[in-house]
């Protein structure tokens, strides 16, 4: 019975879910493709070196999957929170029917199970398409070939995939039953017309704190990207915590802020509409800030993980450089039994012989 009003729930709401569905969607997807690197691997023309290259940039993306993992929660449950608050005067009329608070999570555990289901099939088929094309940017970025185009499936990013997802999934519910069972009726009926909470109407604290965000979020880049993706080192780890602070505390003050720096121009801020139009976007900041701030963490983690992958790669073209500076290099080592000491004549006598053109230096 619950199953089916929850799915007929999910057709009728479909414009709703379905923001809701591509983000998890998405979501899914990206983190499927960047944990298959490691399975890519097998259609690579890598030696043991590369190979292993490969491999210790696998184990650094699973660390920093942990940590995109949060920020993935923190936006799946804010995006179910917009949605709930959405349909809580739909909810409200269910209690005022005389449907207890227990059957409407269930009802809604129902939906979440439902949707969770659907995005992680459709973000893991997704991801395999994706991944394809991330292997060929792998083997660009590493200049390694392909033996042969081959239809990678990762079992063990599809295993972590449902994991993480699952244990997300398993927090919405949490979460959806504690929604139902603290507001009371009236707040579900009127919960549509309500604003976060945080706001700040002193234009000097929202200066201060601008000029804060501002400086904490250039301390990060500046940090992040001179360190790159190194989760051991701990200034890696203060780049990210100095980001997401950062962010947050930029979004928190923004809409203040836009509207004091604004309203110094008065010619402006009281041309034709203006006054009602900004303080409109200022609300809708104030509003979403939160749901801001995690589209731009994903951001700054994009720009990092981008930085990081191709600062890796100069740093091995360069060392690669350094080390074999020559097309070919041979070695002769002598003992008391070796009279000469020229190694040309020995390669002489394994009847090795130099093209024109084709220079050589001889180290003793």
């Amino acid at each position: 019975m619950y199953s089916k009003i929850a799915f007929n729930n999910v057709k009728k709401s479909i414009k709703d879910y379905a923001i809701y569905f591509l983000t998890l969607t998405f979501a899914v997807c990206i983190f499927y493709s960047f944990n298959s690197i490691e399975s890519q691997k097998v259609v690579f023309e890598v030696n043991s070196s590369e190979s292993d290259i490969i491999s210790v940039l696998s184990k650094a993306i699973g660390i920093v999957s942990i940590f995109v993992s949060f920020i993935l929660g923190s936006l799946i449950i804010y995006a179910n929170n917009f949605l709930i608050k959405k349909r809580k005067k739909e909810l409200g009329i269910y209690m005022t029917l005389g449907m207890g608070k227990n059957k409407i999570s269930k009802i809604l555990l129902f939906e979440t199970l439902i949707i969770g289901l659907m995005s992680l099939i459709a973000g893991i088929i997704l991801g395999m398409i994706f991944s394809q094309g991330l292997s060929v940017f792998t083997a660009k970025l590493f200049d390694v070939g392909m033996r042969e185009y081959k239809f990678i499936v990762s079992f063990e990013g599809i295993i972590k995939s449902t994991i993480y997802f699952g244990i997300m999934f398993l927090l919405v519910m949490i979460f959806n039953t504690i929604v139902v069972s603290k507001y009371k009726l009236i707040d579900m009926l009127i919960a549509s017309r309500k604003s976060e909470k945080i706001k700040l109407k002193n234009p000097i604290i929202n200066i201060i704190i601008f000029i804060l965000s501002t400086i904490t979020l250039s301390g990060a880049y500046y940090l992040v990207i001179n360190v790159g993706l190194k989760p051991e080192d701990i200034k890696f780890i203060v780049s990210m915590v100095l980001g997401i602070i950062g962010t947050l505390l930029f979004f928190i003050s923004l809409g203040g802020f836009g509207i004091y720096i604004v309203q110094k121009n008065k010619k402006t801020y009281f041309k034709e509409l203006n006054i009602f139009v900004l303080r409109q976007i200022s609300s809708k900041i104030n509003t979403n800030f939160v749901s801001m701030t995690v589209i731009l963490l994903m951001l700054f983690l994009t720009i990092t993980t981008l930085s990081t992958g191709l600062s890796f790669k100069n740093t091995l073209e360069s060392s690669l450089k350094d080390s074999t500076p020559f097309s070919a290099s041979a070695i002769m080592f002598l003992d008391e039994k070796y009279n000469s000491k020229d190694i040309k004549e020995n390669l002489d006598k394994l009847n090795f012989k130099f093209n024109e053109g084709e220079k050589y230096m001889i180290y003793t």
